[in-house]
């Protein structure tokens, strides 16, 4: 335990390092960039909880594509498949498949994911319309994930195909990233690269950088409870994740005088931060909760927050299937329903795989 709490104390320590250390060169984050989609987290388990488990190690295929240094032998013959119903008549799907391999000693995914942003007016600069036209991204990606001892690793290669009524746009990147578990495995933490990569094909606008990211997390279950706890820390690469704000109204004190409106450097750090929790409820049920800061702080209504930010899940899991539902409350004016279906092949052989944690 004494060991535990001290890899514990030192992960957080490096997590805070590498948080701190952005803030010594400025940067502001904009609406620039390009195939945002990959930003999306392609399962229900992922969505409720806020994207976290990038350092869990088990049997969820969908945790793979989150991290490729989760890829393992447990996910051996595992199909998931996933639909996102989004904001408005925006839809994602996901499908994707995992298998290891004893002789290279490697587990490999591969998969697709794909967006629908629906149908758009067509109209000319005078406003007369002229049809509809619509807008997809395509994600085509495989990965590979290695262990040498509980030291874990990982890189997958993503191709990017994104399609605006005549216009198109590609792109390739690629996610690496290692974790760590404990002897026990009920301690894990983990680092992770995403998006590293380049425009291909650009739309007639020039081109436009990816949405890369810089992510650590650690994931720690108490021995004797019945709950894994997940914290993450995105966007390390950047500075400052706060906005200007041109519809904020100033406002004056009882002199008169305007009242000072700058954003604390305690919730700069804040903004960068995912907290989470998984209940395992026994071999068949789990529920999770997650909560997303910056979501929370930028989707919210000035006089109206609710349960922004927040996230909720439950999952079903037998020998053959598993079933999960996710919900994330983005705002007031709607949230995200994700559903995933998972099957074991290795059942269905008869060739079980040893359940996880």
């Amino acid at each position: 335990m004494k060991s535990l709490r001290s890899q514990l104390s030192r992960s957080l320590g490096i997590g805070l390092m590498m948080l701190l250390l952005p803030f010594v060169l400025p940067a502001q984050i904009g609406g620039t960039g390009i195939f945002k989609s990959l930003n999306t987290p392609i399962s229900s388990r992922l969505a409720a909880l806020a994207g976290t488990p990038i350092s869990v190690l088990d049997d969820d295929p969908a945790l793979g594509f989150a991290n490729p240094a989760l890829l393992n032998p447990l996910m051996n013959m595992k199909l998931s498949a996933s639909y996102i119903n989004y904001i408005s008549d925006i839809t994602f799907g996901n499908i994707l498949y995992t298998q290891h391999s004893d002789t290279l000693k490697t587990t490999f995914s591969v998969g697709l994911n794909h967006v629908n942003y629906g149908d758009f007016i067509r109209a000319d600069v005078n406003g007369t319309q002229n049809g509809t036209f619509s807008g997809r991204d395509y994600t085509f990606f495989v990965g590979a994930g290695r262990s040498y001892k509980r030291i874990h690793y990982g890189l997958t290669a993503k191709y990017v195909i994104s399609q605006l009524d005549v216009y198109n746009a590609s792109g390739l990147c690629f996610d690496a990233g290692g974790a760590y578990n404990s002897k026990d495995s009920n301690f894990t933490t983990a680092l992770l690269f995403r998006n590293v990569g380049w425009e291909i094909s650009a739309y007639n606008i020039g081109h436009e950088p990816l949405p890369f990211e810089i992510q650590a997390a650690v994931a720690f279950k108490p021995k004797h409870a019945p709950i894994r706890l997940h914290i993450l820390l995105h966007d390390l690469q950047m500075l400052d994740l706060t906005y200007n704000n041109p519809t904020k109204q100033v406002q004056n004190d009882f002199s008169n005088q305007p009242v000072d409106q700058s954003i604390p450097f305690s919730e700069k750090i804040f903004r960068h931060f995912n907290f989470a929790g998984e209940f395992l409820l026994g071999k068949f049920l789990r529920a999770q909760i997650g909560y997303n800061h910056m979501i929370r702080k930028e989707l919210s209504l000035a006089q109206l927050s609710g349960s922004n930010g927040f996230s909720f899940g439950v999952g079903i899991r037998t020998k053959f299937f598993n079933f999960s539902y996710g919900l994330v409350q983005l705002h007031a004016a709607g949230s995200s329903s994700t559903f995933t279906l998972g099957l074991n092949i290795n059942q269905f052989r008869g060739k079980p795989v040893p359940p996880s944690s």
